[in-house]
């Protein structure tokens, strides 16, 4: 297997450290970002050491931020030849109040919607570069069971809810998946975009919540979280899969759980709301991936 350049986004912890380190076991070159130096350099050695593989880079950026995912393009190119495989798996969900960023964007669609565009767009030319180059969106089951968008209020300025924003978020990036893989089929652009759901997956906050309970937070509620969700290993399995598989060299378009291609919820999604998310996208961040 060739050795690949591949960024991932949200590596210094939970799934998306576990993807970096499993790919760096396979000798691949990763670069990793994060928003804190210290953690973020902690995480590269670690994960240089685990996997013997001293081509662990990282750039820093706060991914919520239009001009931090402009920096951490340009640094790429600055530092890199090419770009291999491309994982989005930054995301997060927030307060129970409605907070925007520094754009004056809302704050779960700037990190797990708007991000994953701007960056895709800054970046295609550099995927461009190699053959078989890969796109990965971490998306979320949570775009069926939590969803409700209303698509002429995208940032929720009305009804706003954690979880309402969160699932729409995961709506949208499933849906840019979609539209990104028709558009490079239309235009000839040989890089195949697949999206994923990563399972319920247990993380350090979950754990350490569930101790402050006491003996029932230790006795009961951890052995359930540990025998219902998933290791960040586990959730990263997918992730890792179709960044490396030869068995989805040529596959796209598609949304995947246990590596398995699974049935997308259609009921918001049309070419007209497809279209709608796109040209917002472009209207945010001012950039425009199809000229």
């Amino acid at each position: 297997m060739r050795k690949k350049t591949i960024l991932i986004t949200g590596a210094t912890r939970g799934m998306g450290k576990a993807a970096a380190l499993a790919l760096a076991k396979q000798g691949h070159h990763i670069i990793i970002t994060g928003r804190k130096e210290y953690e973020t350099v902690q995480v590269q050695q670690e994960i240089i050491l685990e996997s013997d593989n001293p081509h662990v880079d990282y750039i820093l950026a706060d991914l919520s931020l239009l001009g931090d995912i402009h920096q951490l393009a340009e640094r790429f190119k600055q530092r890199f030849d090419g770009l291999d495989i491309l994982i989005h798996n930054a995301g997060g969900i927030f307060g129970k109040e409605r907070m925007e960023t520094a754009d004056a964007i809302e704050k779960t669609i700037a990190l797990n919607f708007v991000a994953p565009y701007l960056l895709t767009a800054l970046l295609t030319d550099e995927l461009q570069k190699h053959s078989d180059a890969r796109i990965v969106f971490t998306a979320s089951d949570g775009h069926s069971s939590m969803a409700k968008p209303d698509f002429e209020d995208i940032e929720l300025k009305q009804g706003y809810t954690a979880g309402r924003a969160y699932g729409n978020a995961k709506l949208f990036l499933i849906m840019m998946s979609q539209e990104l893989d028709r558009k490079f089929k239309e235009t000839g652009i040989d890089i195949t975009v697949n999206s994923l759901h990563p399972g319920v997956v247990i993380n350090q906050k979950m754990v350490e919540d569930a101790k402050r309970r006491g003996f029932l937070g230790k006795a009961i509620m951890l052995p359930l979280m540990r025998l219902l969700m998933k290791t960040a290993e586990q959730g990263a399995d997918t992730i890792v899969y179709l960044a490396s598989s030869e068995e989805v060299e040529d596959t796209s378009g598609l949304y995947f759980y246990n590596r398995k291609p699974k049935k997308v919820n259609k009921k918001y999604i049309s070419v007209e709301t497809k279209e709608i998310i796109w040209n917002y996208c472009e209207t945010i961040t001012g950039v425009k991936l199809f000229k």
